[in-house]
């Protein structure tokens, strides 16, 4: 343990040269514990003898719960913060405890509020003054005053009171950076290249990214430039250089536009996933690699079942065209690695293209004109940037037909997780492992999931890959799934961004700025998804929380929650039209004949026609949910029934059901026997004998309205507004027309 502590030291203390504080005596070696409770007792004291009126501020926190570290058992004491106040300007000081409190809090870390003590030390010639307490929680932290007038100098009780707290101190420091080694918080080695260093070395890896214009509509990048991220030279001719820890050392560039560089690794390859219950709910999604803020200084509204932004991107497209094929869910697999990220300045220099497209813009609001710009340059500029690569898919899957097969939503998404988790990671969790493999037996599935399911859009940013979807097949190429992610530190894409609207490139006093923000704000407007429901639920009801178009049906052993049938073979059947023709039963008067009607162990009977050869049966029995099945028929049975005890057979025919109405017919010995039935399959299925699957798709006169299957662009509103009309119009026509030919 103790080689290892020596080993972390010197490494932590060679990446961290630049953010070491004077007091941090951990990194330095012949310094104990005393040194350090010294050193800062002088220089808190002795900083009191600056200026008159200056206070020192020493926050001792204590821990109510800690963490697992290699040496807990000292991290759990208190750590303390120390505050000079110099000209009652208390500001850096509070920034501190509010910034470790923020830390506290993001780490799981509560403070004991009873041990927390804030101790106040300095000099004053009138009385005490008063201090605004810390809080935690709300509860406040006591403060304990020592103020002294400049005769009297005792400070024996401060710093007998200090030495106590600050001797834990010490330790805290190297847990301290313990914690920004891990959280890989590493200052970047810059420094002032000359001109001919400059001119010698390359740029950072897309160091080009953040020039591109970007729309948010259709969430891709332009290929427009509206920043100039090839301009490094400052006036001097010199340029800022970066040491890239990821390419040998190499020294690089940055623009002038660009500020921040970090170089860090986040490259778990862990599969995230997510499930969409309808393409609605995946468009409203489809901005999440973007940060909220790319609505700041658009008045853009916040209204309730419209999805801004994103709505024509090309995972939207795939989403809401299977949505007017069938009743679709997606699933949505990804997995990052990420190794720099940067952000542009507040005013960068704008691309000469750029500049003279803007020049051009007429005085007036030219819809066109501006809108051809929005063409060519987008809505927004991207302000920041985390590079590195991706690789994601989208998966569709027939929500019914999935039911059908005995599998939800769910089972599925988890079990394309467990597949490509197995393809970065040497192992997966066994539990879920075999569940899934259960599902597949007992699915009769002999392949996996991403292959059962395989209705799916792939996307791999960054790097270099020959074609290969290595997110559900990266097993079958190790090789290649290794040199991409080597090939991302050269060849990195954008992963998540924040973005600027366009217009805040322009100066306030320009005349296209404002013209450009209300053309920015009509086009994200005009092609916002609004969710309109396309179609009433053939069953169920519509009352689903998460999204008000889905039927939600009560859940018995025939239908699930979701209104899918819950196997093959569903159907409802009726039996009508039952007559016969030629009965021979009495020989002294005509036949009282009955029939007995059975499918299953379901039976129905008619009443008994008394002295007629030739009975009609007025019955209609309606069966309610079966399962057609080959084995299973339907049996009918003839009767002259001369009392309730006591009566004559005459004849029985049987048979298969097959889906639709039909007709059909049996002969006795004496007499034939006709019938009728219909067999109407459960919602998507179809076939025979009702074990297919049945797609259900839109209508087609809303298709072509609808952009999903209930979304509907805001600039096509007055499409669906004209149908109704139109239909409202055809209903009238023809009921006046019922009405006139009746008169």
């Amino acid at each position: 343990m103790r080689c290892f502590e020596r080993i972390m030291k010197n490494y932590i203390c060679f990446s961290l040269p630049c953010i070491l504080d004077p007091l941090q005596f951990t990194y330095r070696p012949n310094h104990p514990i005393d040194d350090a409770v010294s050193h800062v007792l002088h220089t808190a004291l002795s900083s009191l003898d600056i200026s008159w009126g200056n206070y020192v501020r020493m926050l001792f926190i204590d821990y109510s719960s800690a963490f697992n570290t290699i040496v807990s058992p000292l991290l759990v004491n208190d750590t303390v913060v120390v505050g000079l106040i110099t000209n009652k300007n208390k500001r850096a000081n509070l920034e501190e405890v509010e910034d470790l409190m923020k830390w506290c809090q993001a780490n799981c870390l509560s403070l004991n509020v009873s041990k927390t003590k804030d101790l106040v030390v300095g000099f004053c010639r009138t009385r005490q003054r008063s201090y605004t307490p810390f809080s935690s929680n709300g509860a406040p932290v006591e403060t304990k005053y020592h103020t002294y007038t400049p005769i009297r100098l005792s400070y024996s009780n401060t710093i007998e009171t200090a030495q106590k707290m600050l001797a834990k101190w010490f330790c805290f420091t190297f847990w301290w950076a313990c914690h920004l080694q891990f959280s890989q918080v590493i200052s970047e080695k810059q420094k002032l290249g000359t001109p001919e260093e400059c001119k010698n070395a390359g740029f950072i890896p897309g160091y080009n990214l953040a020039g591109e214009g970007f729309d948010i509509v259709k969430m891709e990048r332009k290929g427009s430039f509206v920043i100039d991220t090839r301009k490094w030279n400052k006036q001097d001719g010199n340029c800022i250089l970066i040491i890239n820890r990821f390419m040998n050392k190499v020294k690089q560039k940055l623009p002038v536009a660009v500020v921040d560089w970090r170089a860090r690794s986040q490259c778990s390859m862990k599969v995230a996933s997510r499930l969409y219950e309808s393409s609605e709910s995946l468009v409203n999604d489809s901005t999440s690699s973007v940060s909220d803020s790319w609505k700041a200084g658009l008045d853009i509204p916040n209204v309730a079942g419209q999805s801004y932004g994103g709505t024509h991107s090309r995972e939207a497209r795939f989403a809401m065209k299977k949505s007017k094929e069938d009743k679709y869910s997606f699933t949505k697999h990804e997995v990052t690695c990420s190794f720099y990220s940067f952000r542009v300045i507040n005013k960068p220099p704008l691309h000469q293209q750029f500049v003279q497209a803007v020049t051009t813009l007429p005085k007036s609001d030219n819809v066109k004109a501006y809108q051809e710009l929005i063409d060519t340059f987008g809505t927004h500029y991207i302000s920041k940037v985390t590079l590195g690569g991706m690789m994601k898919a989208i998966t569709s899957i027939r929500t019914c037909k999935a039911t059908m097969s005995g599998l939800t939503d769910t089972a599925v998404k988890d079990c394309l997780e467990v597949e490509a988790s197995a393809t970065y990671k040497s192992a997966t969790l066994s539990s879920e492992l075999q569940h899934c493999e259960a599902l597949k037996r007992k699915m009769g599935l002999r392949r996996g999931f991403s292959s059962e399911f395989r209705e799916r859009q792939t996307k791999v940013m960054g790097g270099n890959i020959n074609g290969e979807h290595l997110l559900f097949s990266g097993k079958l190429h190790p090789n290649a799934l290794k040199t991409w992610v080597e090939s991302l530190k050269t060849i990195p894409d954008v992963i998540t961004y924040s973005l600027k609207p366009l217009h805040f490139l322009l100066d306030k006093k320009h005349p296209a700025r404002d013209r450009l923000k209300r053309a920015v704000e009509k086009y994200i407007k005009d092609y916002a998804l609004k969710n309109v429901c396309s179609a009433k639920c053939r069953i169920g009801r519509q009352c689903n929380p998460r999204d008000r178009c889905a039927c939600v049906c009560n859940r018995s052993r025939n239908i699930h929650s979701n209104c899918c049938p819950a196997g093959r073979g569903l159907a409802t059947l009726r039996v009508y039209g039952l007559r016969a023709k030629g009965l021979y039963g009495d020989v002294t008067t005509q036949t009282d004949g009955s029939v007995k009607v059975s499918y299953g162990s379901i039976i129905k009977r008619t009443e008994v026609i008394n002295n007629n050869d030739n009975p009609r049966w007025p019955e209609s029995f309606e069966f309610g949910p079966i399962q057609v099945s080959m084995g299973t028929n339907l049996k009918f049975e003839v009767y002259d029934a001369d009392s309730y005890w006591n009566s004559d057979f005459l004849g029985t025919c049987s048979v298969s059901l097959r889906s639709g109405t039909v007709s059909d017919s049996c002969y006795f010995k004496y007499g034939a026997f006709f019938f009728s039935y219909t067999v109407q399959c459960a919602p998507s299925l179809q076939g025979p004998q009702c074990n297919e699957y049945s797609p259900s798709p839109m209508e087609s006169s809303l298709a072509k309205i609808f952009h999903s299957r209930n979304g509907i662009l805001a600039k096509d509103l007055w499409k669906l507004e004209l149908g109704r009309n139109y239909t409202d119009e055809l209903r009238m026509k023809s009921f006046k027309e019922k009405e006139f030919s009746h008169m």
